[in-house]
């Protein structure tokens, strides 16, 4: 239904549920029981500001970072992890069709770490898996 300037997803599913994909925290949230239901208070200052952040997105417009289509703003470090900052030395335009699937691919590779734990990322073509 929609995505917003992080590259987090609005999805209606099959019953007509409306949920929020946090992708950079790989956290799904049921947001509204219908699609009518979701539009009036996605036009609140209110909602933006927790379903999209609007503010976030707004400061760092006034930075220069302005997506266009297909584009997304992107974290060099993500922000799953402690060193991450969501300060603009730390953004990046990024192609939301690369972005998305990076992040998922991410969390599935951390998914049963510990909070806290440390991490290895060694960045190269994906390992191939067995048939």
């Amino acid at each position: 239904m929609a995505v917003d300037a992080f590259g987090d997803l609005i999805l209606e599913d099959g019953l007509g549920l409306v949920w929020r994909l946090d992708t950079s925290a790989a956290q799904l949230d049921r947001i509204s029981p219908s699609v009518e239901e979701f539009k009036q208070p996605a036009e609140s200052s209110e909602k933006r500001k927790e379903w999209f952040f609007e503010e976030v997105a707004l400061s760092l417009g006034e930075q220069g970072f302005r997506p266009t289509k297909g584009q997304c703003l992107g974290y060099e470090t993500p922000t799953v992890f402690k060193e991450s900052t969501g300060a603009g030395t730390n953004v990046y335009l990024a192609n939301l069709d690369e972005y998305v699937p990076f992040l998922g691919d991410l969390h599935e590779q951390i998914k049963d770490m510990p909070d806290g734990g440390e991490v290895r990322i060694v960045v190269g073509p994906k390992p191939k898996k067995p048939r």
